[in-house]
């Protein structure tokens, strides 16, 4: 566990001094055909030392603060696994939407003028982020994955299933079919999204207390078969239909042990109704806290809501699916997942 500090303290230290990239890279991360990268945005898929130096000089701008003090670490066998959130620390501008009359529906009107009233042109924002590292026997990481909170400004909104397919240049795909077949039941079981079948479903998934699960929203970083079963019988009743690259998925394979990443979509539909309903939930959440970062929030959905209604019903978001699978007594299981929405990274700086 001693190793295991040291390498959170180097890694911590490295996103607050931001000096010598080189030697950051050299001292806390493997670099070999299976080190995977992945920051927030839709093409920050990164599995060489050039895209790895690229994203991490682009996160270098920001100041994250890791707070692994009350992270969870798992060991199994020879590999460490770091879950952790952070934040970062940004400005929150207004969106320009708001002056995009094509798109101006007179029921929201008054409830974004009475909360931009209450508030000035910015306010500080610090973003949350989620952190799951693995370390290999020599306690650099091989594979490293950010994550914000569940997306509700829908930044890669998509009105067509085709315009989903992105090429992303990644190590070559391992045959792995027993972990391809594994991940091809998860996908019937979210297709079909039967109710009645959660219980059969939760077989596919390691019986560890300790296990992590990580959704989509802040308060979806759950341990255990129980808590995560709330979640899926939640996404069944209420999300959406949630598709994954089962013939793209990034798979390396070590004897009993193996970890997966790849493309994956939600699909819903949202119309007039179901969005008015969210709006005035916002709405009356952030009247009724009264904070500058609640009424921001508000602010932040009803503008985007209301300039996605006019876009049509059909909503198309890509999304990125990982984890791990172990083998219990022969058989292969999940042992984490995790879901992850896209964002841009924010351009501009705190001094």
């Amino acid at each position: 566990m001693h190793t295991i500090k040291e390498w959170m303290d180097k890694f911590q230290r490295g996103y607050i001094e931001k000096v010598n990239l080189e030697k950051f890279i050299n001292e806390t991360i493997t670099l070999d055909k299976n080190t995977i990268f992945l920051g927030t945005d839709l093409k920050n898929w990164c599995n060489n030392l050039e895209s790895i130096q690229s994203l991490i000089q682009k996160q270098w701008q920001f100041d994250y603060d890791f707070n692994f003090s009350e992270s969870i670490v798992e060991t199994h066998g020879p590999n460490t696994f770091i879950y952790s959130t952070a934040t970062i620390r940004v400005v929150d501008h207004m969106f320009p939407l708001l002056s995009k009359e094509d798109v101006v529906y007179e029921e929201v009107d008054y409830l974004i003028k009475e909360i931009c009233e209450k508030l000035a042109n910015h306010a500080y924002k610090r973003i949350p982020v989620r952190f799951t590292a693995i370390l290999d026997e020599t306690f650099k990481a091989h594979h490293i994955q950010f994550s914000y909170d569940a997306m509700i400004l829908w930044q890669y909104r998509f009105l067509e299933e085709d315009k989903l397919k992105l090429t992303i240049d990644m190590p070559a795909r391992s045959d792995a079919k027993e972990i391809r077949d594994l991940l091809g039941h998860f996908q019937s079981g979210y297709l079909k999204r039967d109710l009645n079948e959660v219980d059969a479903f939760m077989q596919l998934f390691t019986e560890n207390q300790k296990a992590v699960y990580i959704g989509t929203d802040a308060e979806e970083f759950l341990q255990g078969p129980d808590a995560l079963k709330e979640i899926i019988e939640s996404d069944w009743e209420y999300w959406g239909d949630f598709k994954i690259d089962l013939d793209g998925a990034v798979i390396v394979e070590k004897n009993d042990f193996a970890y997966f990443t790849t493309q994956a979509y939600i699909f819903k539909k949202h119309n007039h109704e179901s969005m008015m309903k969210g709006i005035s939930y916002y709405y009356n959440e952030a009247i009724k806290e009264n904070t500058a970062s609640s009424l921001i929030e508000g602010l932040r959905y009803m503008t985007h809501l209301k300039y996605e209604m006019d876009k049509g019903e059909d909503f198309f978001a890509p999304m990125r699916f990982s984890g791990f699978c172990i083998k219990e007594n022969g058989e292969w299981k999940f042992g984490h997942i995790q879901y992850s929405d896209y964002m841009h990274t924010p351009e501009k700086y705190i001094d």
